[in-house]
């Protein structure tokens, strides 16, 4: 009896240590959505422009890359100087940008991502009329306890002080209240489930090689 358990147990433990994940990650797939028309100038009034009016955010994996995607109300103006659209990357909700983990966005037709460490790197970028992806390598996400995403759309006069602002986070709630989120991922991004299953199969396992080391004199 003892030698089978002997075979089994070492099974089990690489079995427990296999099936809990090693880089775990929340979920970094996320979308929302933001009111058409609710773009401000400098000092806070509304304006119409709808080069900055966001109206929908949302990130996808593809292979190796996390790509971040921003819909305007009207043309995405990635490759002028006087416009930036910026993806802020939070481990907190309600944060504020200073705090981001990572930061990602374009002007002047080129996109980069920059983390804490304030290392910028250069990146690729696609833009279709309203549309604007910028793809991020995925190990930079690496280790976050949670994502969320504030963004943000800018314009600047180049001889004036006016500017064209407008601003969408992944925690808000969705533009028509009567519709409320299908569920919080949606909005917020959740970690991953814990891997109970793995852990539970591994303290087991632990535990029943201390019971057997410390009663084989007395059993076999």
């Amino acid at each position: 009896m003892a030698r089978i358990l002997n075979l089994i147990l070492p099974i089990l433990i690489v079995f427990g240590l296999m099936v809990v994940p090693v880089n775990a990650h929340p979920d970094l797939e996320i979308s929302f959505e933001d009111a058409e028309g609710d773009v401000i100038d400098e000092e806070g009034y509304q304006v119409n422009h709808p080069d900055v009016d966001i109206i929908e955010v949302e990130t996808y994996l593809e292979g190796e890359m996390l790509n971040f995607v921003m819909r305007v109300a009207g043309s995405i103006r990635g490759y002028s100087d006087d416009y930036s659209y910026m993806f802020y990357v939070l481990e907190e909700k309600e944060t504020t940008i200073g705090e981001a983990v990572v930061t990602v966005g374009i002007g002047g037709g080129q996109a980069f991502y920059t983390t804490e460490d304030l290392s910028k790197e250069e990146t690729s970028y696609e833009v279709s009329e309203s549309e604007l992806i910028i793809s991020v390598p995925i190990d930079v996400f690496e280790g976050l306890s949670d994502f969320h995403i504030y963004t943000l759309a800018n314009y600047r006069d180049p001889h004036t002080p006016h500017r064209a602002i407008d601003n969408a986070y992944s925690w808000q709630e969705p533009p028509d209240d009567d519709v409320p989120p299908p569920n919080d991922e949606v909005l917020n991004g959740d970690d991953n489930d814990t891997p109970w299953i793995g852990v539970i199969v591994t303290l087991f396992s632990i535990s029943v090689a201390v019971l057997l080391k410390k009663g084989k004199k007395q059993f076999f």
